[in-house]
């Protein structure tokens, strides 16, 4: 800050006054590099510079510095974000213009500036070419700073691409050369967008270390600027990390009035997530409306994708379903061009749990079988992305370690031993909690939450297997389709708990009748699979038993329902309930999974149309 504090007394002096102090700091030349070097850190002062430098030098008529003030104005705009994607002919215009004055230092500049412009834009592989390039020619002779800011931003264009290692180990290098120099913006700006990457991959515990690094390097420089977009990506993590208390404790107050306008929505949208997720709504709602306003202006780019999660998640947290309901469905429609997994995982979750509140049980299904895949998906390229991070960090330590081998060989190769010994043991660590969520996520999904049970997806799935097996090993196979009787009448007349409860101790008479044990890897006799396979109907595969006996076992299961007195929670007692069953047993020349559910099927319906209360055999 200090850099621009000296350029203010040349700035508010007099013209002719003006020329003499420029040339006692060296010239409008190496005004225009102090401007540059503080663009990041503090765009708001550095805009006010360069702006009135562009005048003095237009009433200089010097068009080459003047030239140097324009590119500045593009780059803080670039930095402010206030435009998320630039046509780059004027950036052209003014490349042509160094180039034939032969000022390589700014030529440099210009594209540079228009590598990152593209990347915003978009154009990553079109940015990865022109930065090669620069990096290759123009930044050979270039700041330090500079090169490590291209460095970084060309491991952003690979990652984008699919060339993760590659990217991961650009980013990690561009980090290492900027710790070595002085404390800079760059540095902070760098350690950001390697935290932005690692939270794009799922790898929270190494994005919210990084936030909490660069927050410290902008504070440590007092580049309030970039306080903002820090403090919000540091939020965001902790939010996808379940704690928005440390969210709204993140992003509270950290932002100035005259901050830019993004960084103000991006903020804003961190608290209203944030109080949504703490259950105050009210304030929620008024600073999502207060966000959307500004989001307004940028409808395709990451706010827009945060600000439909904040107001798919405060709606439903309203109770205002049928707007969620039509939020979702917007979503589905319209995807932001910044679409991640976890986005779509935000979008998923908040579905599930939307259709679950409106009893829509077959999306919610539905939303949760998404996101279980994008889970997964999410999980693989955490561990992925961490690998290339920690891959890039190694090998960087390792060139590391061969410059300075001969004089610190041994205290080198020892720390390297206990760092990989580390991260060994917690990337393990990682894959032990992967893989216990897998399973869990796993067990989830194939149970039916109401009754415990097996739903009709695993059915699908095992029931080809059982079939295939009981004709390979010649062994009878029986399935039994029961319904509860008059379930709709049940619901009309007792309530929504008289038929939860009733399909509920269903279940367990069920269970004790025909599965002593549910696992999936029981397959005795005596021993069946019950699964739930729509609302009121069931379906029980018995491995090595007979249709008669099956038969005897539901006559049994009847009976103990006909016995069963349920105890409401209002008092009132239900008694009388019934199911109609159908049997059926799979023919020893016969594989066919259909035909056995459809025999039991119809036996059933049979069973149903003869008015219930009975179990029939299949013809």
């Amino acid at each position: 800050m200090e850099t621009l504090q000296a350029l203010e007394p040349v700035m508010h002096a007099p013209t002719a006054e003006s020329v003499g102090l420029a040339h006692a700091l060296g010239g409008w030349a190496d005004i225009a590099e102090r401007i540059w070097r503080a663009r990041l850190a503090w765009p708001k002062a550095s805009r006010r510079l360069a702006m009135e430098l562009r005048k003095r030098t237009l009433l200089r008529g010097d068009a080459i510095d003047t030239a140097r003030a324009d590119l500045l104005l593009l780059e803080i705009d670039q930095v402010e974000r206030r435009d998320q994607v630039r046509n780059n002919s004027f950036a052209g215009e003014l490349a042509r213009v160094f180039a034939a004055v032969g000022d390589a230092r700014w030529l440099g500049l210009a594209r540079l500036y228009d590598g990152r412009n593209r990347l915003n834009a978009g154009e990553s592989l079109a940015a990865h070419r022109v930065l090669q390039s620069w990096r290759e020619r123009d930044g050979l002779d270039a700041d330090p700073r500079d090169q490590a800011l291209a460095l970084a931003t060309e491991g952003r264009c690979l990652i984008n691409v699919g060339r993760g290692e590659e990217g991961f180990h650009a980013c990690y290098d561009a980090l290492d050369r900027l710790r070595v120099l002085p404390p800079s913006p760059e540095l902070a700006l760098v350690v950001m967008t390697l935290g932005v990457l690692h939270l794009r991959f799922a790898n929270f515990a190494t994005a919210d270390a990084l936030f909490d690094e660069a927050w410290e390097a902008a504070r440590a420089m007092e580049a309030h600027d970039l306080f903002g977009l820090i403090a919000a990506n540091r939020g965001t993590c902790a939010l996808l990390c379940g704690e928005p208390e440390r969210t709204f404790a993140l992003v509270d107050g950290v932002l100035s009035e005259d901050a830019p306008e993004s960084d103000h929505a991006f903020v804003g949208l961190m608290r209203a997530y944030a109080l949504t997720r703490l259950g105050r709504l009210p304030e929620a709602r008024e600073m999502l409306d207060a966000a959307q306003k500004l989001v307004a202006s940028h409808p395709t780019g990451q706010l827009a994708a945060i600000g439909r999660c904040a107001r798919l998640a405060l709606l439903r947290a309203e109770g205002r379903l049928d707007e969620a309901l039509t939020e979702l469905a917007e979503a589905e429609i319209r995807q932001p061009a910044f679409t991640t997994h976890l986005y779509e995982l935000e979008i998923c979750e908040e579905a599930t749990q939307l259709h679950a509140q409106r009893g829509d049980w077959a999306q919610a299904l539905h939303y949760e079988r998404r996101r279980h895949e994008r889970f997964l998906e999410v999980q693989s390229r955490a561990v992925q992305a961490e690998y290339f991070a920690l891959q890039a960090r190694h090998a960087l330590f390792r060139a590391q370690m061969e410059r300075d081998q001969e004089r610190v060989r041994f205290e080198d190769s020892e720390r390297t031993r206990i760092e990989l010994e580390a991260l060994n043991l917690q990337l393990e660590r990682r894959m032990a909690q992967i893989e216990a969520l897998q399973a869990e996520l796993r067990e989830q999904v194939i149970r039916d939450p109401l009754t415990g049970l097996h739903n009709g997806r695993f059915l699908a799935e095992i029931l080809p297997h059982e079939v295939a097996r009981a004709a390979r090993e010649r062994s009878p196979l029986s399935c039994v389709q029961l319904s509860l009787d008059d379930a709709s009448l049940l619901r009309e007349g007792w309530g929504e708990e008289a038929a939860e409860r009733s399909l509920g101790e269903f279940a367990r008479i069920l269970e004790e009748r025909f599965a002593q044990s549910a696992r999936e890897d029981a397959r005795g006799p005596g021993s069946g699979l019950c699964c739930r396979d729509g609302e009121d109907s069931f379906c029980i595969l018995l491995p090595g038993e007979e249709a008669p006996a099956a038969r005897e076992r539901a006559e049994q299961a009847l009976q103990a329902l006909r016995a069963l007195h349920i105890r409401l929670n209002d008092g009132r007692a239900l008694s009388g309930l019934s199911f109609s069953a159908g049997v059926a047993q799979l023919p020893l020349a016969s594989d066919s999974a259909d035909l056995l559910r459809a025999a039991a099927e119809s036996a059933r319906a049979r069973a149903s149309q003869a008015g219930g209360n009975r179990v029939l055999l299949a013809a």
